[in-house]
């Protein structure tokens, strides 16, 4: 199964079928030209029900699958395969997301491998699968190659003969590859460097879109931003639009727990706005309320990256502002990941792309007790919300339960909650008008060039 979720559509690929019986059973039917690519061990044989059972358990019992168990254990009950062709899923309890991009049309369930490379290490080995791209080459310091499968797919896709990403450290390098034509694509560092893209010729695009949020987290289950008050007073004094301007040249949209480039589920920006009104009178008059010691020093964690960085420090100025004494701790990113953010080891931090995901009820359970995905790394905890964000997964028709996020969303703003996402950047990407990309959020087996690119006539 493919996807393209911000238009709130999936695509089957293997699967020729899918049926919802009742509000807990999906049964899937498998294409019969689905099939693997004439590679050994496979050889080109047909894809079956029993490939999607083993890598189903597989992933359910590998630790590295952590991220995506919530599939797995959290809302799945069992798979049944009645024949080789069918594959029957059977949930713990209705949930009207199971079908979104976080459940059964999430990357891992949907990525299924043959069952001959299950046993040992021969996943980590072989590279088999039943997509339209087969692994080229990989040489993670020079670049990682894929060509169409020359058997051909289940339709004419993927358009791509090659898709090749190149490892280029060196920044000025890279734009220079591009500028050339050695490079087809090539993210911008910032808004700055798109401009200069826009000087290399006639033929040059650029591409502009909403990417996941920044976010302030406060470790809530301990002093001092177990306060809600404090809680509050961050918020106030936190000036977005100021944040939005240095950060990114003011290329980037005020957020909600949903962000916006998940239209169909977020607030408007008018909406937010009132909730962070960079008032430093207010914010430390709750400072005060909240009994804050001004002669305290907070410790603030971040990832030791460019961006990162300049994010903690401009947080940082704006909470100085207000009396708040904090001092920056950068962090390599490894260590930021593992020792800080994943174990909740703070009592502030900031980063970028820690939240991402596809649809709205995935960001939300970020604000529930037990957490999903990535989980709740701030320990907070509130009834009323995790009511509120079960009630909307049982709401099948669909104006209903948008009224129930918008207003879940509504009541997570005025909670003042230790998880504030403050604001989603734009991203660009140059590209010469011959290539023509897949959707930035459209899957695919060749990462973002996907199986609905195209390549014209390069002059």
């Amino acid at each position: 199964m493919n996807s393209i979720w911000p238009e709130g559509k999936y695509e089957l690929s293997a699967a020729s079928s899918v049926e919802q019986p009742d509000q807990t059973k999906f049964v899937f039917k498998i294409k019969p030209n689905a099939k693997f690519q004439q590679l050994a061990p496979t050889n080109g044989r047909a894809v079956t029900s029993e490939d999607i059972a083993v890598s189903f358990n597989t992933y359910k019992d590998d630790s590295r699958s952590s991220g995506v168990k919530a599939v797995f254990t959290q809302f799945m009950e069992k798979l049944e395969t009645p024949d080789a062709s069918t594959v029957v899923y059977t949930a713990k309890a209705p949930n009207a997301w199971l079908l979104e991009p976080h459940a059964l049309a999430a990357n891992v369930p949907t990525a299924f491998a043959p069952k001959e490379l299950v046993a040992g290490d021969q996943m980590q080995k072989v590279a088999v699968g039943s997509g339209g791209f087969h692994l080229e080459a990989f040489d993670p310091s020079s670049q990682i190659s894929f060509t169409r499968r020359p058997d051909g797919w289940l339709d004419e896709r993927p358009y791509l003969d090659r898709v090749v990403y190149k490892v280029i450290s060196d920044a000025t390098a890279r734009t220079a590859a591009l500028r050339s034509k050695q490079l087809d694509a090539l993210d911008a560092r910032d808004k700055l460097e798109a401009e200069e893209f826009k000087t290399f010729g006639a033929g040059i695009r650029l591409d502009r879109e909403l990417s996941y949020p920044s976010v302030l987290w406060m470790r809530s289950d301990r002093a001092p931003f177990n306060d809600v008050r404090v809680r509050q007073a961050v918020a106030t004094v936190l000036d977005i639009k100021d944040l939005i301007q240095r950060l990114e040249l003011g290329e980037g949209e005020w957020t909600a727990p949903v962000p916006p480039h998940l239209k169909k589920w977020a607030l408007p920006a008018d909406e937010i706005k009132p909730f962070y009104p960079a008032d430093l009178k207010k914010a430390r008059d709750l400072l005060t309320a909240g009994g804050w010691d001004f002669n305290r020093e907070v410790e603030y964690k971040f990832a030791n990256l460019a961006k990162d960085s300049l994010l903690a420090e401009v947080v940082q100025k704006q909470l100085v502002a207000v009396g708040m004494k904090v001092k920056l701790i950068p962090q390599d990113s490894v260590a930021f990941s593992t020792q800080t953010y994943n174990v909740s080891d703070f009592q502030l931090c900031s980063s970028f792309g820690s939240l991402t995901g596809g649809d709205a009820n995935y960001f939300l359970q970020y604000w529930s007790t037990t957490g999903s995905g990535n989980g709740n790394k701030t320990l907070f905890s509130d009834p009323e919300l995790d009511a509120l964000i079960q009630k909307q997964q049982i709401e099948y028709d669909t104006d209903k339960q948008l009224k129930l996020l918008l207003d879940l969303q509504r009541t997570i703003l005025a909670k003042n909650s230790s998880m504030i996402l403050m604001h989603a950047p734009y991203t660009f990407t140059g590209r010469w008008d011959y290539y023509h990309p897949a959707l930035a959020s459209t899957w695919g087996w060749a990462g973002a060039a996907g199986q609905h690119a195209w390549m014209g006539k390069k002059e």
